[in-house]
């Protein structure tokens, strides 16, 4: 985010929304370097949301992701952050968890400001057999009450909940499919799994990625006017392809 941020805020007052921002390190970090910035950090956790610093111009709400839309108004934010949060929006099976994620991304598209920007980060997975067998497996292991105690003897914090990881086409599929337009995409260094980890789940990389999303006011969809139903209705046209494609 620190490569998309400062030329798109530049010295002009903008509010910011941190979905899943725990004790709000992030929001602490923008509000010290970004003195026009306001924010508002949310949070499941009382407990994380009570380790935030006081800040006038930092408000902490305690709230669900999938439930946005309903406190906030439309056009609130100018950024919204969703790092490392995505592959903890997860129900019972991994065909509902999609569904989740993609309430919440129109949720998001309905909070944004004009010209407004939604910062995503998340920890991608690609695998040996197919691009999505490591999500698949990752899914099935963690979200299953039997192997919970073997999940977290092996490091896994979501054991017997479930954790929904993706590969990065399939990121950017998700994202153009609730009718964002990929602006950047960047990838970080390589990470290296033990083998007993990487092997058994069948991992051919291991990565994060950042995205920097926007919503077109093109094609007849009217940023005013975006809800969930609608946003899917919205395709990237060939320029945004083209832009997305910079991996």
């Amino acid at each position: 985010m620190e490569k998309c941020l400062p030329e798109y805020v530049r010295d002009r007052s903008w509010r910011f929304l941190d979905v899943g921002g725990a004790s709000g390190a992030l929001a602490d970090f923008l509000l010290d370097k970004y003195p026009n910035a306001e924010g508002v950090v949310i949070d499941i956790s009382k407990e994380l949301l009570n380790r935030n610093a006081e800040n006038d111009r930092k408000q902490c709400q305690q709230l669900s992701a999938e439930h946005i839309a309903d406190h906030f108004k439309p056009h609130s934010f100018d950024v919204i952050i969703l790092h490392t949060l995505l592959h903890h929006l997860v129900t019972g099976d991994y065909e509902s968890s999609d569904n989740m994620v993609r309430t919440v991304m129109g949720q998001c598209a309905t909070l944004l400001a004009p010209n407004g920007r939604v910062s995503v980060v998340e920890r991608v997975y690609e695998g040996r057999v197919f691009a999505e067998s490591t999500s698949h497996i990752i899914f099935r292991l963690t979200s299953s009450k039997h192997l919970c105690r073997l999940c977290k003897r092996l490091g896994a914090h979501t054991a017997g909940v479930g954790v929904r990881f993706l590969p990065l086409r399939q990121w950017k599929t998700l994202f153009r499919e609730t009718g964002y337009t990929i602006l950047r995409c960047d990838v970080g260094q390589q990470l290296k799994p033990k083998w007993y980890i990487r092997w058994p789940l069948l991992i051919a990389e291991d990565y994060h990625a950042h995205f920097w999303l926007s919503i077109p006011d093109r094609n007849g969809c009217r940023h005013d006017r975006f809800s969930f139903r609608n946003v899917v209705q919205c395709v990237c046209g060939k320029d945004d392809e083209r832009l997305s494609e910079r991996v």
